[in-house]
């Protein structure tokens, strides 16, 4: 077992060194991508309780951070403190919204840990069969025999990070950056901001692109030409486009699916089958010997 917990505290070593790192290092951050379920859930409970604090008058009131969804309902605070206006019936569509990110989050956060634990899983069969032949056979296996075979298993829970994040980022930051967007547009026009400053606040130019999204971009145009002739827009045309846009999320999670199983696969063989390869030739070279 020792090459086993070895290499397990190699790799605790590494993940809470970066979870610890700082954006701007130019490296996958974990504490950024990594789903906060925790931060999430105190946001929504927040959410909550918010109606009792308004009521209550509090002037100073401080919600967690989490994705866009802080920034909304401040705006949306600050709109009723200021102006008096009824932000009521505005909230049960964020918590809605708070919900949906939840599930999401999870069912990422479990995909993380399922290949974690088939890393391990295969770790550990290959930590009992490398010792019961030392045991069984009786064949020497030196602690220096088992370096190189750690440090490319150690490798593969980098590569696997590395990758499961480049994916999940790819997949799924654009559908957000939109969900942020027209959530977004929404407050504006129950806030009441000034319509022609809405597209530079939002900026919907610097979204993406892709051939799938490339229909909400045309929308937002649409909307904003809306809003200029007429000086408002139906609030059931940006709640839909809302819904297509969670719709779109779960249908990239199908494609996150494929590509993860993809990385599975491909870490697996080349980090943590060819490592125990090396072993059993370091084995087979000693029958010849």
């Amino acid at each position: 077992m020792t090459w086993f917990i070895f290499n397990i505290t190699l790799f605790s070593i590494l993940f809470i060194y970066l979870a610890s790192l700082k954006d701007g290092s130019g490296l996958v951050v974990l504490h950024r991508y990594l789903p906060r379920q925790k931060e999430a859930k105190s946001l929504y409970r927040e959410v909550i309780l918010l109606s009792s604090q308004i009521l209550k008058g509090d002037k100073k009131i401080e919600l967690t951070k989490y994705k866009f969804f802080t920034a909304l309902i401040d705006t949306l605070i600050i709109s009723y403190q200021k102006l008096g206006l009824n932000i009521h019936e505005f909230l049960p569509g964020l918590k809605r919204a708070l919900i949906n990110d939840m599930r999401f989050e999870k069912k990422i956060h479990s995909e993380l840990l399922g290949g974690i634990f088939q890393m391990l899983v295969t770790q550990l069969m290959g930590a009992f069969f490398v010792f019961s032949l030392r045991y069984q056979v009786d064949i020497r296996i030196e602690l220096s025999d088992l370096v190189l075979p750690i440090f490319i298993q150690l490798a593969g829970y980098i590569v696997f990070l590395v990758l499961f994040f480049k994916v999940k980022i790819s997949r799924f930051e654009p559908v957000e950056s939109y969900l942020k967007a027209f959530y977004s547009l929404n407050v504006y026009l129950t806030t009441r901001f000034p319509v022609n400053k809405i597209n530079e606040k939002i900026n919907f130019d610097s979204l993406c692109s892709s051939k799938d999204l490339q229909i909400y971009k045309i929308r937002a145009a649409d909307f904003l030409a809306q809003i200029k002739n007429s000086g408002s827009l139906g609030e059931d045309d940006v709640e839909m486009t809302i819904e297509e846009l969670w719709f779109l999320q779960e249908y990239r999670f199908e494609s996150f699916l494929k590509h993860l199983a993809a990385i599975k696969l491909f870490v697996l063989i080349f980090f943590f089958l060819s490592s125990f390869m090396l072993v059993i030739l370091k084995v087979m070279s000693s029958f010849s010997l």
